[in-house]
């Protein structure tokens, strides 16, 4: 890559960092939610039945820098 093309690809990635920073903030401030929560939510809502094993959950893409969400989560969500 040239210096111009460097310059673009650290750009989207300092961009991309803010974005993920900003959406993971106001999940939390809004919902109490991190990105793992929301991510396994939308997992569950578009599962069959509305449910999946926790070890189905890690099946479908859930490993992520933010992690796998504890069973205490899935118990606070149940709540919810």
């Amino acid at each position: 890559m040239d210096e111009r093309e460097q310059r673009a690809w650290r750009s989207l990635m300092k961009m991309q960092d803010g974005l993920s920073e900003f959406l993971e903030r106001q999940l939390r401030n809004r919902y109490g939610l991190s990105a793992a929560d929301y991510q396994a939510l939308a997992h569950l809502s578009e599962a069959p039945e509305g449910w999946l094993r926790s070890f189905e959950l890690g099946l479908v893409d859930m490993v992520t820098k933010y992690g796998v969400p504890s069973g205490s989560h899935i118990n606070q969500w149940r709540r919810r």
